[in-house]
C-alpha cells in the first residue's frame, strides 16, 4: 500500500508541475508553494481493509478458526507449523491457541478446559461452532487450501475408521513422545 500512496504522490505531483523558465524538461520542474503534495492527507482506515475472497469469488468475512494444539507434543507441532506456513497464503484464516501456555484461557475459547482439549483435537468454526475428531482436521486443512487432503474421510464407512484410529493416537500420543499422563501418571 505505500508504495501505491507513493505512486499516487508521484502521479499529483507530476500534474501539478509547472515547468521553470530556465527548463523545459517536467522532471526538473517545481512545485507551486501550494501543491496537490502538500495537501496529501492520508487515507481513512477504512480504504486499507482487506476481505479475502473465497474460491468461488464471493467475500467471506474476517472471521479465523480457533485451533487448540498442545504445544508440548512434537508431532502436533510438525503439523502445527506446516498449517502455519500454508496459512500465511490464505491470509492468516487459522488463530493457533496453544493449550500448554500459562496464559490458555477456556472462557475465550468455547468453554473448553485443558484436560479436555488434550484429550482430543478441538476447532472452534468462525460461527463458534467446536469440531472435534476428524471434522476438526477438516475444518483445518479446508481452511488453509487443503481441504483434498482430507477429502478421503469423507467416503462411506472412512468417518468411523478415521476416528477410531484418531482416538488411538490420541490416546497414546503422550506415551509415543515421551511425556507423562498428569491424570494417571503413565
Amino acid at each position: 500500500m505505500y508504495r501505491y500512496r507513493q505512486f499516487l504522490r508521484i502521479d499529483l505531483a507530476v500534474s501539478a508541475v509547472k515547468p521553470s523558465v530556465k527548463s523545459k524538461s517536467v522532471l526538473t520542474a517545481s512545485l507551486p508553494k501550494d501543491s496537490v503534495v502538500d495537501n496529501l492527507k492520508p487515507l481513512p482506515s477504512c480504504v486499507y481493509s482487506r476481505r479475502s475472497v473465497s474460491s468461488d469469488g464471493g467475500f467471506q468475512s474476517q472471521t479465523k478458526y480457533k485451533v487448540l494444539y498442545d504445544g508440548e507434543c512434537p508431532l502436533c507441532m510438525k503439523e502445527i507449523r506446516f498449517l502455519q506456513y500454508m496459512d500465511k497464503r490464505r491470509q492468516n484464516q487459522l488463530d493457533m491457541i496453544d493449550i500448554s501456555s500459562a496464559d490458555y484461557r477456556p472462557d475465550d475459547n468455547g468453554g473448553i478446559s485443558y484436560e479436555t482439549a488434550m484429550q482430543e483435537m478441538h476447532v472452534i468454526g468462525p460461527d463458534n461452532k467446536v469440531y472435534t475428531r476428524v471434522p476438526a482436521f477438516q475444518q483445518m486443512y479446508g481452511a488453509v487450501g487443503l481441504g483434498w487432503v482430507t477429502s478421503f474421510t469423507k467416503l462411506p464407512g472412512m468417518p468411523r475408521l478415521m476416528d477410531i484410529f484418531y482416538g488411538w493416537f490420541a490416546k497414546n500420543r503422550l506415551q509415543w513422545t515421551g511425556r507423562q499422563d498428569c491424570a494417571t501418571g503413565q
